[in-house]
């Protein structure tokens, strides 16, 4: 799971990386500027939620000047809590919650950004571990989930996640905004 943000000037946020294991390895390098984080199904929770807010929306940009904020997230329940809701208190951060099915119509950077972005990435990193020789050469009998579960228990050392974060993140972006221009 990768959760993408922007501020409404356009700056990109630091993305959080969730992998779907018990644990990180403390060998395993990653980008300094790619949260990464395990969960055991890979999935979002309050408390990696309420560690995002520390760590990113808490650090970003202007963050210091106090001014109120806006923050626009989905019907996750995760995000509809009560410690989830005083934390962005504290912050002088509204919360205003996309309804269910909505989504695509209400919040256009989840359909032109953040899937094409998800895509992307897990093809490359697909490419990057199917060339990797700790990774069982029948990988095209799996599913690509558990290809890549198989690809980071074992270790391979061809990709790590957010390896190609920037390249990436600049590719979709420069062809979502820029394409409508050139047609």
């Amino acid at each position: 799971m990768v959760m993408l943000a922007a501020s409404a000037d356009g700056r990109k946020l630091p993305p959080l990386l969730i992998l779907k294991r018990k644990t990180l390895l403390k060998s395993e390098a990653f980008l300094k500027d790619v949260i990464v984080r395990a969960q055991d199904k890979g999935w979002m929770t309050e408390e990696l939620m309420l560690e995002w807010l520390k760590i990113v929306w808490g650090h970003r940009p202007r963050t210091f000047l106090n001014q109120p904020s806006i923050l626009v997230l989905d019907a996750f329940k995760g995000h509809l809590t009560d410690s989830m809701k005083n934390r962005l208190r504290k912050m002088k951060t509204e919360l205003v919650v996309i309804p269910g099915g909505m989504t695509s119509v209400l919040q256009p950077m989840d359909v032109s950004i953040n899937k094409p972005f998800k895509d992307r990435l897990r093809q490359q990193y697909d490419l990057d571990c199917g060339s990797c020789p700790r990774v069982n050469r029948n990988w095209k009998n799996q599913t690509r989930t558990s290809f890549r579960s198989r690809a980071v228990g074992v270790g391979c050392t061809e990709s790590h996640p957010g390896k190609h974060y920037h390249q990436i993140f600049q590719e979709v972006l420069h062809k979502q905004c820029f394409g409508c221009i050139q047609r």
